[in-house]
C-alpha cells in the first residue's frame, strides 16, 4: 500500500461491508466477525445512537482501518482495527494517532477508555506506547468461551 496520510471519515455502507469481512490469521482469527452478526453491526455502523460514531481510516486512497467510538460522560471508548494485510507491519503508531486526534475532536472527553484481549501482547505494547494503562480486568463472554480483556486509559492531554 502506498504511503500517505491517514484520513478518517465517518463510515458508508461499502466500508462498512469491507470491515466485517476482514479475516484476521490465529490467533486473531478472535477478532472476525461471524456473518450472522453482519446485519446487526452495519444497522449499528450506518445508524449510530447518539454519541456514538464509526470510521473508516484511508491511506493512500485504500480503506486501512475502521474505529468506533463512544462518547460516555467524560470518556471516550474506542475499538479499532487494522485491516487484516497491514497488521504486524509498524503502522499502528500512526494509526492510532489518527484514531485518538478523531476521537478528541469528537467527545471533548478527559480520557481515552479501551478493552484489549490480555493474550493480545501486540495491541497491548502499541497501546503502553501510547501511554495507555491498565485501570482494571474483567472477563466476558465471547463466541462461547470466557475471555479476560484488560481495561486501558489514557488522559487526553497525556497523548496531545
Amino acid at each position: 500500500m502506498p504511503g500517505g496520510e491517514w484520513e478518517a471519515r465517518l463510515i458508508a455502507q461499502p466500508e462498512a461491508r469491507e470491515y466485517l469481512g476482514w479475516q484476521y490469521e490465529p490467533p486473531y482469527d478472535f477478532y472476525n466477525i461471524a456473518p450472522a452478526l453482519w446485519e446487526r453491526e452495519l444497522g449499528a455502523m450506518l445508524h449510530p445512537a447518539p454519541g456514538d460514531f464509526y470510521y473508516a481510516v484511508h491511506r493512500g486512497g485504500q480503506m486501512a482501518g475502521y474505529f468506533e467510538l463512544h462518547c460516555r460522560q467524560n470518556a471516550a471508548e474506542i475499538g479499532i482495527a487494522l485491516r487484516p494485510d497491514l497488521t504486524g507491519k509498524g503502522n499502528g503508531r500512526e494509526f492510532l494517532a489518527c484514531v485518538l486526534a478523531q476521537a478528541r475532536h469528537l467527545c471533548q472527553a478527559e480520557r481515552f477508555v479501551l478493552y484489549v484481549a490480555a493474550w493480545n501482547e501486540r495491541a497491548r505494547r502499541l497501546y503502553q506506547w501510547a501511554g495507555f494503562e491498565e485501570t482494571g480486568r474483567q472477563r466476558w463472554q465471547v463466541a462461547g468461551s470466557a475471555v479476560e480483556f484488560i481495561r486501558m486509559e489514557l488522559p487526553v492531554q497525556a497523548f496531545f
